[in-house]
């Protein structure tokens, strides 16, 4: 099971489902493989934290996930920008030497 584009917490839902309700408490587990398939700099902030609480871990997971989707798209957006000034300018270059 991999996290795909869901938020953490809704990865860990899914893998909660797929538990058998007849097995018992398997939170540390879970916990394991949950963290182990989430983005590196994601297991890195909840590394820092004790919290045994799987739901309070979820959301600060997600919080964490937010905050990091929210800057990567922020800069795919500055560099788009700036691939569209530089073709701009190329095309002005063209242009200045063509009349030239």
């Amino acid at each position: 099971m991999q996290i795909g584009d869901d938020k953490p917490s809704r990865f860990l839902q899914r893998m909660l489902h797929e538990v058998p309700s007849n097995v018992g408490n398997m939170n540390a587990i879970i916990r394991q493989l949950w963290i182990q398939q989430l983005p590196v700099n994601v297991q890195t902030c909840l590394a820092q934290t004790e919290e045994d609480d799987l739901e309070k871990l979820a959301r600060l997971a997600d919080k964490v996930y937010e905050v990091t989707t929210a800057a990567v798209s922020s800069i795919n957006t500055s560099a788009t920008a700036m691939d569209n000034v530089a073709s701009e300018l190329r095309a002005e270059v063209a242009e200045l030497s063509r009349r030239i």
